[in-house]
């Protein structure tokens, strides 16, 4: 009957006796404030990895548009030896995801990039038409100048935040590098790999197959 006083006054309830009492306190505590630090520590780990991974996809693009502005002519299988090494740098996150653009744009009169050559590689990705017009910060696009630019995107999927944020968030760069050697790097296209587009020709930048170089050096020459 005692115990019964600390519930009951006056014939009514009280709840006197659990707001006077500390015993579990520190458990209901700890019950209200863990998940809201469990929380936040995933947050900073998703926020870390995005970070990382953002910051390696700005060195993966700037590598890549290095590497190729350092030579004079490519083929499409060296552009792609360069990016599938450059990857590296993406370590230790998933590759696959990736997707990267690397072009060759020359400026035009009116203050706008005009693609001369352009290589999507990845999945679901495709590459600029010769001739497209493309927008570039600045005074990168001088006229009648060459500039390789390199885009590289990535699917981050959270693997906490999914729940908060979606399935996956687009991370992209996009790296611009003046060539080193001459007024653009000249893509040679094979005729064992061509596709038939005779427009590429037209070009200064795109070599159909070696014997169009070879024309146009003597052209040159003469």
């Amino acid at each position: 009957m005692g115990d019964v006083r600390h519930f009951r006054r006056n014939n009514k309830p009280c709840f006197c006796f659990f707001w006077n009492n500390a015993h579990g306190g520190v458990l209901v505590e700890v019950a209200i404030i863990a998940p809201i630090i469990i929380v936040l520590l995933l947050g900073l780990v998703e926020f870390t990895n995005g970070f990382l991974v953002h910051r390696n996809l700005h060195t993966l693009s700037a590598t890549i548009a290095d590497l190729t502005s350092r030579e004079t002519e490519l083929t499409p299988g060296d552009l792609e030896k360069i990016a599938t090494h450059s990857e590296v740098v993406l370590a230790p996150f998933n590759r696959a995801p990736l997707k990267i653009i690397v072009s060759s744009v020359t400026g035009n009169n009116r203050g706008e990039a005009i693609v001369d050559w352009s290589f999507a590689f990845g999945n679901s990705v495709t590459q600029y038409g010769q001739g497209t017009e493309i927008p570039v910060p600045g005074d990168l696009a001088q006229v009648g100048e060459g500039l390789v630019m390199v885009e590289a995107m990535y699917n981050y999927a959270p693997g906490f935040g999914a729940f908060l944020v979606g399935q996956t968030i687009t991370l992209t760069s996009v790296a611009y590098q003046v060539p080193r050697s001459s007024n653009c790097v000249v893509i040679i296209i094979e005729d064992s790999v061509s596709r038939g587009d005779d427009h590429q020709r037209s070009s200064n930048c795109v070599v159909q197959s070696d014997a169009d170089r070879g024309d146009m050096e003597q052209g040159q020459t003469d």
